[in-house]
C-alpha cells in the first residue's frame, strides 16, 4: 500500500511505496530488525526511512550513543513513527567505552530479548537489506527446518565523485567464494568453512531468533567480553551449531561512501577500527586469557556433536582453525594492505577522494558488480537503482550527521526523482 503524508499541503508520494506496491512483502511480519548504532544520527535517520516502508515485525533500534545524540535520535524514531506508523522499539543503553569493545556484544544481546518473531537479523546502520531477497530467505527457513540461518551475498557502494552538482558511485563486491554449510557433523562444517576461508557472513545474517538468542547468551556465559573474541565466537557457533544456507544473491547493499569525516585517522566510520587489534592483545599480557574463554566456549559445543576427535583433538583442530581463518584479518601484524595504510595513519579515503576519476574507474573494474552472475543470480537491478537514488539524494547529510527528517525533505526532492510530488 502507498502510504502519504501531509507538509504544508503538500502530498508527498514516495517512489519505494510506489516499486513495491504490487509485490507480497507480507512474509517479513515475520521477520525483526536489530540495528545497532552509535554515535551517527545521518546513518540511523536514514535506515529507519528506508525500513519503515516495509512490514517488518518489529524494528529494534539499539542506541548507545552520548546523550547528545541520542536526543536527536529520539525525535527521529517519533518522526518516522508518524509518517509511516512502523513499529519502532526505541532502546538506550550507556555508551560505548570498554577498552576491548565487550559493551557492543552485551548491548546486541539484551536486544534480542525484546524480540517477539520467529526470525532476527542485525543489519549495521549503514546496511539496505533488500526485501525481496529477505522474502526468499524466510521462505527457505519455512520451508526447512533443518535450519537456523540463510546467508546472502553483500554488495557495497563506494563514492566516485562528490560535488553538488554530479555525484558518481561505484558498486562493487568482494571476491568471496561460499557455499551452503549443510553438513550432518559439526566439524565438518567448521572444516568446509576453512576451506571457504570466510566465517564473516554470520554475524549479521538471518536467523531463527532462538539461535540468535543462544549465541549472545553463550558470548555472557563464558565471559567473551571483547569485540575481537567475541565476533570470532558469534561466527563459528553459527558453523558448528546448526546447518545453513547460502544463496548466491545479494541481500544487502552497504553503504560505504563517507567511511570518514574527516582527514583524522581516528575518526573512520567503522568499530573495527576503534578498538585493539590482537597485537595488542599479546603486547598487553591478556591474550591467552581472552583465547582460554574463547577455547571452552567453543569446544563445549564442539563436544554436543559426537564425533571421533578427543577433546585435546577438538582443541588443536580449533587452534588450526582460528589461525587459518583469521591471521590476516584481525591481526594487525600481518593485515591486509588497506590496514596496513591505516596503522601508518595513511588516509585512504582521502587518497580516494582526490583520486582522478579516470583511475578510480579503471580501479572499480575489478570489482565491479556484474549484471548477473554465471547462475543468474543477484540483486534486482531496480531494487539496487532505488537504493542508488536514496543514497546519492541523501548523502550531503553524512558530513554533518545531519538526520533525514519530515522538516528537511524538501532539501532532498529532486525533480521526480527522490520524491513523486503531486498537488
Amino acid at each position: 500500500m502507498i502510504s502519504q503524508s501531509v507538509q504544508s499541503g503538500v502530498e508527498i508520494m514516495d517512489f519505494v511505496d510506489e516499486f513495491y506496491a504490487e509485490i507480497d512483502l507480507s512474509l517479513l511480519k515475520k521477520l525483526t530488525l536489530v540495528i545497532p548504532t552509535y554515535n551517527r544520527n545521518y546513518y540511523i535517520s536514514r535506515c529507519l526511512w528506508f525500513y519503515a516502508h516495509f512490514p517488518f515485525g518489529e524494528i529494534i533500534v539499539a542506541d548507545s550513543s552520548p546523550e547528545k545524540k541520542k536526543v536527536v535520535n529520539r525525535e527521529t524514531v517519533a518522526k518516522v513513527r508518524e509518517m509511516f506508523g512502523a513499529n519502532i522499539r526505541y532502546l538506550e543503553y550507556e555508551p560505548e567505552t570498554e577498552k576491548y569493545g565487550g559493551d557492543i556484544y552485551r548491548k546486541w544481546g539484551d536486544a534480542l530479548k525484546y524480540v517477539k518473531t520467529e526470525y532476527s537479523i542485525i543489519p549495521k546502520d549503514k546496511d539496505f537489506l533488500i526485501p525481496t531477497v529477505l522474502i526468499k530467505e524466510l521462505s527457505i527457513l519455512e520451508e526447512r527446518p533443518d535450519i537456523s540461518a540463510v546467508v546472502g551475498r553483500t554488495g557495497y557502494m563506494r563514492l566516485l565523485n562528490n560535488s553538488e552538482e554530479s555525484r558518481e558511485f561505484m558498486t562493487y563486491t568482494k571476491k568471496e567464494t561460499f557455499s551452503p554449510l549443510n553438513q550432518e557433523k559439526s566439524l565438518d562444517r567448521a572444516k568446509a568453512s576453512m576451506l571457504q576461508n570466510s566465517a564473516n557472513p554470520y554475524i549479521h545474517t538471518l536467523y531463527r531468533t532462538a539461535e540468535q538468542v543462544y549465541r549472545y547468551n553463550e558470548l555472557k556465559k563464558y565471559n567473551i567480553n571483547d569485540i575481537r573474541f567475541g565476533e570470532i565466537a558469534l561466527n563459528l557457533l553459527s558453523i558448528i551449531r546448526n546447518k545453513s544456507e547460502f544463496i548466491n544473491q545479494y541481500e544487502r547493499y552497504e553503504d560505504r561512501c563517507m567511511l570518514r569525516k574527516s582527514g583524522d585517522i581516528n575518526k573512520l566510520e567503522s568499530s573495527s577500527t576503534r578498538y585493539p587489534f590482537f597485537d595488542v592483545y599479546i603486547k598487553e599480557g591478556i591474550f591467552d586469557t581472552y583465547y582460554q574463554r574463547f577455547e571452552e566456549c567453543i569446544i563445549e559445543n564442539l563436544l554436543l556433536d559426537n564425533s571421533e576427535l578427543t577433546h585435546d583433538e577438538r582443541k588443536e583442530f580449533l587452534k588450526q582453525w582460528f589461525n587459518e581463518i583469521l591471521s590476516g584479518k584481525l591481526w594487525s601484524g600481518n593485515p591486509p594492505i588497506y590496514r596496513i595504510l591505516v596503522t601508518l595513519h595513511i588516509p585512504v579515503d582521502r587518497i580516494w577522494y582526490f583520486m582522478p576519476k579516470r583511475v578510480k574507474l579503471g580501479l572499480s573494474k575489478l570489482h565491479l558488480v556484474p549484471n548477473q552472475d554465471d547462475d543468474g543470480l543477484l540483486i534486482r537491478d531496480d531494487e539496487m537503482k532505488i537504493i542508488d537514488k536514496f543514497i546519492s539524494n541523501t548523502i550531503r547529510f553524512c558530513n554533518k550527521d545531519n538526520p533525514i527528517t519530515y522538516e528537511n525533505s524538501d532539501k532532498i526532492q529532486t525533480s521526480n526523482e527522490f520524491f513523486e510530488v503531486t498537488n
